[in-house]
């Protein structure tokens, strides 16, 4: 190989320079460096920026004031062959129906228990006894937690009934 062309400097990528060309220093190859590390950090942000975007969903979040809108809930209690109602106009999401029961006059409500444990011991004068009480569905569907863990979304139906406790077991 001529002496000429082993003596060149060489680039970032290995290859000679340029005859005649600026010698780079060690200025030189710091900035390239730097520069080139800012462009990947660049490009890595963009391409995280992309990837976040594209992970989010379409659907835009409920605003402060929608999620925390009061409504209405009706409590009917099923005393035989009548029925008691019960309106509750402003009632906020997240009240739990201890809460609402826990205000009805009349009939009278006995409740035992508090939090998650509270218990629904009477209902006027039908209470709970041997496989018989109260049992309670909520815009129809069967209840699957305690009146004490059980919080509300208006609007809302809490229907309670006196009978037979259903076994689960087969």
């Amino acid at each position: 190989m001529p002496e000429s062309v082993a003596r060149r400097p060489r680039g970032l990528s290995g290859n000679p320079l340029p005859l005649g060309g600026p010698k780079p220093s060690r200025v030189n190859r710091g900035v390239w460096r730097y520069r080139s590390r800012l462009v990947g950090l660049w490009l890595c942000g963009c391409l995280g920026l992309a990837w976040a975007g594209g992970c989010s969903s379409t659907a835009t979040p409920p605003t402060a004031t929608e999620a925390i809108k009061p409504g209405p809930v009706t409590v009917v209690i099923e005393l035989g062959s009548e029925q008691k109602s019960h309106q509750f106009d402003e009632v906020q999401p997240g009240t739990t129906i201890a809460e609402l029961m826990a205000q009805i006059e009349d009939p009278p409500v006995r409740l035992t228990g508090s939090g998650s444990m509270a218990f629904v011991e009477s209902i006027g004068e039908l209470g709970t006894d041997r496989g018989l009480g109260w049992t309670f569905r909520v815009n129809g569907e069967w209840a699957d937690r305690g009146i004490g863990a059980f919080p509300l979304e208006p609007p809302a139906e809490i229907r309670w009934t006196h009978g037979a406790f259903e076994s689960s077991a087969p």
